[in-house]
């Protein structure tokens, strides 16, 4: 949903309406600190007999920039209060004429305006301990629970802003905004938000996503320990491992950016949080193994087809290795033939042959069954292929000096598992 001017009749309605009687005279607004200017004021009486939600979203989609007076310290107080009534408005105005949108489209354009107007407030971080003290945090997030999901969209997109880690760390006081955020419940009512949007119906709901996994990521960064909050209730990681999984458009070889954006956001949750890497993996019942497997299976058969698309897949890697830090997830992908799959990929020398062998040391650190496994399967044929170079992928004509040394020593870590982890005997 782009920006609007309030009051502004689409080309595409107006020519069907009668001219403006004359000599009438335009109210002015009830709290002068949102405009800068003069608007006219939308006739509700020269929209057409019936109006469908189409139409409306058509009327709100008007893309024009609104002039709006700076935020200060001075009129933060009256702006705040000027949003709340302009929801209590809205709220009204639906209840009243549920079935008849005509009714309450024009107090639906306000609040959407009222909304847009605080996307200037990341730009003054000192503003922010005001701004929470006045409510206005609460009261957009209560319109996350909007049932304009266009509504909806436009807070994320402010909240995105406000999150921003480097904009937080501008504050007086960082980790006082951080603690009300969390006291305020956002990362639970941004996942909520994540999992109601569908990707499926436009740009604007994958922007939306965007704007969500955004303010995940802002969260994370400026305090880490919130990866296990967020994995408390399990949505997000479980919406980020089918987010990576499927693209939009139901293609297999798709690709879009919010699936890279997922991918990066469930390395950061297992990196961080132990938690996290239990409760996805076996120790819980979760089945986030089986599920990374799965996706990066099709890499056994082709090569990424973009940088992104091969970005998106080292992350799916290094986020296999994180839940490998836990025993019972090694023994887990032993049990899905994860030994297997990663042999497979090193034997066809495909793309991610490198990232292979890394999942396997992973694996065969400290865990004696899948040792076995490897032996059975012929993995010493392939280690040795390491140390003369036969490892290397078929697509990569020069040598990577640095990369080859990576995966001698995890060749040599992988020697010294089996070691350990082997009888010596023949089973």
């Amino acid at each position: 949903m782009e920006s609007i001017k309030a009051g502004i009749v689409p080309p595409s309605l107006a020519k069907d309406m009668p001219p403006a009687p004359p000599g009438v005279s335009q109210e002015l607004p009830s709290a002068p600190v949102a405009l800068a200017e003069k608007k006219p004021e939308l006739d509700l009486a020269l929209l057409p007999d019936e109006i469908d939600e189409e139409t409306v979203k058509k009327i709100l989609d008007q893309a024009d920039e609104m002039h709006v007076e700076v935020l200060t310290e001075a009129n933060l107080r009256r702006a705040v209060a000027q949003l709340e009534r302009r929801i209590k408005k809205n709220q009204q105005d639906r209840i009243r004429h549920a079935e008849d949108p005509e009714k309450w489209i024009k107090s639906e354009v306000d609040l959407d305006e009222e909304i847009k107007r605080w996307k200037q407030l990341a730009a003054d971080p000192a503003l922010y301990p005001l701004f929470i003290e006045a409510r206005g945090l609460e009261l957009l997030l209560s319109l996350l629970n909007h049932s304009n999901q266009d509504i909806q969209l436009e807070v994320i997109d402010v909240l995105a802003e406000f999150t921003d880690a480097d904009t937080l760390a501008e504050c007086k006081n960082p980790q006082e905004i951080l603690n009300k955020l969390v006291e305020h419940q956002l990362p639970e009512l941004t996942v909520e938000t994540l999992q109601r949007i569908n990707e499926e119906s436009g740009e604007d709901e994958q922007r939306g996503v965007s704007h969500c996994l955004s303010i995940v990521e802002n969260l994370l960064e400026s305090e880490p320990s919130l990866a296990g909050k967020f994995t408390k209730f399990q949505k997000l990681p479980n919406w980020l491992l089918r987010r990576v999984r499927n693209p939009v458009g139901g293609q297999p070889t798709a690709f879009d950016f919010n699936r890279l954006y997922a991918s990066e956001i469930l390395v950061v949750l297992l990196q961080n949080s132990a938690e996290a890497r239990e409760s996805l993996g076996a120790k819980q019942g979760g089945d986030a193994v089986d599920k990374l497997l799965r996706a990066v299976a099709v890499y056994r058969k082709r090569d990424p087809e973009s940088s992104q698309e091969e970005e998106m897949a080292q992350n799916l890697f290094d986020a296999l290795c994180s839940l490998l830090l836990v025993p019972a997830n090694k023994e887990l992908l032993g049990k899905q033939q994860g030994i297997e799959l990663m042999l497979r990929i090193v034997k066809e020398r495909r793309f991610f042959c490198s990232q292979a062998i890394k999942v396997l040391d992973f694996a065969l650190l400290a865990c004696p069954p899948n040792c076995q496994i490897f032996v059975e399967k012929l993995g010493l044929k392939f280690l040795f292929s390491i140390f003369m170079k036969k490892a290397r992928p078929s697509h990569q004509k020069k040598r990577n000096k640095a990369q080859e040394r990576r995966d001698e020593e995890h060749a040599v870590s992988i020697i010294n598992s089996l070691c350990r982890g082997c009888s010596g005997v023949a089973t």
